[in-house]
């Protein structure tokens, strides 16, 4: 019995290092957290929904668009567009945009996504929409 769970307790814990089997990225994701700080304060919740090689979303003022790669689990943004409407959350809008740039990688717990940069530093956390 000791064994079969050890091995369920082994499965559980690589399950985040092929994101392709276990993470299921497109959907929608709300954003709790970039660069360290909290998206509480935003003037809109911000999210971003991932769809078969596209992005879009809102980054608490303005939306966003563009495209991703996911290889295994490291993850890459390209040809981000964005609105330019000016509001009261700016500070949380630099720090998610701050974070496309620096993410180059994914890590998951549960129902969490985190993105990472290359120090492995979470840039950005993200949690699952039902």
């Amino acid at each position: 019995m000791k064994i079969l769970y050890i091995l369920i307790s082994l499965f559980l814990l690589t399950s985040c290092s092929s994101q392709k089997a276990f993470v299921q990225l497109d959907g929608n994701w709300s954003i709790v957290e970039a660069m360290g700080k909290s998206t509480a304060t935003g003037e809109k919740q911000p999210f971003i929904t991932f769809e078969s090689g596209k992005v879009h979303g809102n980054a608490s003022v303005n939306l966003f668009h563009g495209s991703y790669t996911l290889k295994g689990s490291h993850l890459t943004f390209s040809h981000m567009g964005m609105t330019m409407m000016m509001g009261s959350s700016m500070d949380v809008e630099a720090a998610i945009t701050q974070a496309f740039e620096k993410t180059i990688r994914i890590a998951c717990s549960k129902d969490q996504l985190y993105l990472l940069d290359a120090q492995k530093d979470t840039v950005m956390t993200l949690v699952k929409k039902p």
